[in-house]
């Protein structure tokens, strides 16, 4: 369900269910993943539309679409962390070999997210 807590009749948020942290959330929580994948989506529509703005020299359109790549990424970060807050971890429930696969992937974008961010503060900065 992507709005609303599926053991509840009432699927309104309440001040509870976005300030609980762990299992609780409420339809503040559950849009989450999906609001996510839609920043996702925008920052990366947006660093190919700045590529093609450098390769024809469109310098402030390229900076435009750029600096509204990062500030979509800040918002995904943000809300992945209340994500993180309001819903704790996750268990992978796959298969052993898909398990070994998906914690490989895992942990690399997580040592790489890490180790981007000097460099994206040296190209702003």
């Amino acid at each position: 369900m992507l709005f609303g807590d599926k053991t509840r009749k009432d699927p309104r948020v309440t001040l509870l269910d976005v300030a609980t942290p762990g299992p609780r959330g409420g339809a503040f929580a559950d849009a989450l993943p999906t609001i996510n994948a839609c920043l996702n989506a925008t920052s990366v529509i947006l660093i190919f539309a700045g590529r093609r703005a450098a390769a024809r020299h469109e310098a402030d359109k390229h900076k435009r679409l750029m600096l509204s790549a990062l500030l979509a990424s800040t918002v995904f970060l943000a809300l992945y962390l209340t994500r993180f807050y309001l819903t704790g971890t996750h268990r992978f429930v796959g298969a052993d070999v898909l398990r070994y696969a998906y914690l490989a992937i895992l942990f690399s974008h997580m040592i790489l997210a890490v180790l981007v961010v000097p460099l994206v503060f040296r190209t702003i900065f």
